[in-house]
């Protein structure tokens, strides 16, 4: 919500891989040192440990984050490193037409709006929003979201990616020391590759969405992530069944870079298809279906791997150190991970139907009341 309000459109995918990337490196940093820290100390000082940043980081929040106004009045501009000045700049001009008695002036480019009035893409008329939707009751807020096709699509796009990523980076140490028979330090080093791999992938695909928008393609932010995962689904096959960890690692960095790189896009357009009112509880409503994904994610992988195995192997994500790892266990995984990787599929397909239905709903939300300010 913060993200649709403070920039604008044209550069929401670049910005949205900015913060994916960060949130990619500070999961991969805060597994690393609350595993070394459990091994050391206790589980509990690594509870402690990752829990302290939190305190600093609402303090921080509460003092530098002003809430913006709705409907893309509080944009910044380029170089702007005062929000509260840039908030007090944004409330002067939204109240200069009033006292002055002119028009009030044109809201900030919004190009995949501009791109479907172009295109003369008419609204869906059973969707179309003539009340506040920031004064509308969190239930049939909730109802509204579901409803939007478009939304929908991406929601179980999404989550499935999120379901997939979870249960890989659950067991991916088990399986890079069980399946190629790699020491603690390699197996180590391989997932920091696959990090990095991730990273890029985000960063290229924000700026890479924003591209091609302004080129005049609207369908962009939700073709790119179609193509990531069905080209994750491919590239990890030979991944997982190589036996020789140098050919593998290659094609394991590529799948994780495209699974990384379908998300900048995905946030982006979740903000085009809502009205600016709902992107609070939009979000809300997608966190929660998705966080169930992946709490769901290591249940399923272990328990496809205990069919194969004959028993369910220890959950050992990135910064655990592991023990011997017997052949069978490694070999459950390999078959968990080709089966699972059905649910990246089932994601581009997914998104793939959302092409057809997003720029109505692009032109949905832009004829809708975007909310009044709090």
């Amino acid at each position: 919500s913060l993200t649709g309000d403070y920039f604008p459109a044209r550069e929401r995918g670049r910005v949205y891989a900015y913060i994916l990337g960060g949130e990619i490196a500070g999961t991969a940093a805060g597994f690393i040192i609350s595993g070394t820290v459990a091994s050391v100390i206790s589980w509990r000082a690594a509870f402690i440990l990752l829990a302290l940043p939190g305190f600093f980081l609402a303090r921080s929040l509460w003092r530098t984050v002003p809430e913006p106004l709705r409907g893309g009045q509080s944009r910044l501009e380029a170089g702007v490193v005062d929000l509260d000045e840039a908030l007090e700049s944004a409330q002067a001009q939204a109240q200069a037409p009033s006292q002055q008695g002119d028009e009030p002036e044109p809201e900030p480019d919004e190009l995949a709006q501009e791109e479907v009035r172009r295109r003369g893409v008419a609204p869906n008329p059973q969707l179309l929003l003539h009340e506040d939707p920031s004064q509308m009751p969190l239930g049939r807020a909730i109802r509204y979201t579901l409803q939007v096709p478009t939304n929908v699509l991406l929601i179980m796009g999404s989550a499935l990616g999120y379901f997939f990523f979870s249960g890989l980076s659950t067991f991916a140490l088990l399986f890079v020391r069980g399946h190629y028979h790699a020491s603690q330090a390699t197996a180590e080093l391989v997932l920091a590759m696959l990090v990095v791999g991730a990273l890029i992938g985000t960063l290229i695909s924000g700026r890479l969405t924003d591209l091609l928008l302004r080129r005049g393609f609207v369908e962009a932010r939700v073709f790119v992530p179609t193509i990531c995962y069905l080209g994750a689904a491919v590239l990890l096959v030979p991944g997982f069944v190589s036996s020789t960890l140098t050919p593998a690692l290659w094609f394991d960095v590529a799948g994780a870079a495209l699974i990384s790189a379908a998300n900048p896009g995905l946030d982006a357009a979740r903000l085009d298809i809502m009205p600016a009112g709902l992107w609070g509880r939009a979000e809300s409503v997608r966190t929660f279906l998705r966080s169930l994904a992946q709490a769901l994610a290591p249940l399923l992988f272990g328990g496809v791997a205990d069919l194969v195995a004959g028993f369910t192997p220890h959950q050992a994500p990135i910064g655990t150190h592991t023990g011997v790892i017997s052949p069978a266990a490694a070999n459950g995984l390999e078959i968990s991970f080709l089966v699972m990787l059905v649910s990246l599929l089932a994601a581009g397909l997914f998104l793939a139907r959302a092409r057809h239905t997003y720029a109505q709903d692009v032109a949905t939300a832009a004829a809708s009341h975007q909310g009044s300010d709090p």
